[in-house]
Order: C-alpha cells, then structure tokens, then sequence
C-alpha cells in the first residue's frame, strides 16, 4: 500500500494535480450551497461523524446490521460467518 501511495504521489507530481483542481471544484460547489463555507464545513463534519456511529452501532449491534455495516465499509473478510 505504501508503494501504490508513493507511486501516485509521483504521477501527480509528473503529470499535474487535477485530483486535487477537480477536488477543489467540488468543494467550492458543496461551499456555495450553504451560506457560508463555514456552514458546510459544519454540516458535512456532522454527517461524517454521524456515519461513523451508525457504522459503530450497527458493528456492535451484531447479526445483519454488522453484516451491512462491514461490507459498506469493504471489509466482507471480517464478516464471514455472520449472517
């Protein structure tokens, strides 16, 4: 994994940075739906946090709301046998 990283780190270098132009866009898209940047920034840090104590809860819940979380999080090998 960390020879793939440094191998795009590279190409980025190489090649330019439109991830990072094409990300930006999108940010100042997501920005200009709110009032404020600071606003979106906000609202977009909730839902992240929300997302992930639902991915908690569900992990400690068991049965299919584990089985749900961990293939939503690409982990199926850890969720063999759970269903």
């Amino acid at each position: 994994m960390k020879v793939v990283a440094v191998l795009h780190t590279l190409e980025q270098l190489r090649f330019g940075l439109q991830d990072l132009r094409v990300l930006r866009g999108m940010i100042a898209a997501y920005d200009r739906r709110f009032g404020t940047a600071e606003t979106g920034h906000v609202v977009l840090i909730a839902t992240g946090i929300g997302l992930v104590l639902l991915a908690i809860l569900c992990i400690a819940r068991g049965g299919r709301a584990r089985l749900a979380a961990l293939i939503t999080l690409s982990l199926p090998r850890s969720a063999k046998g759970i269903a």
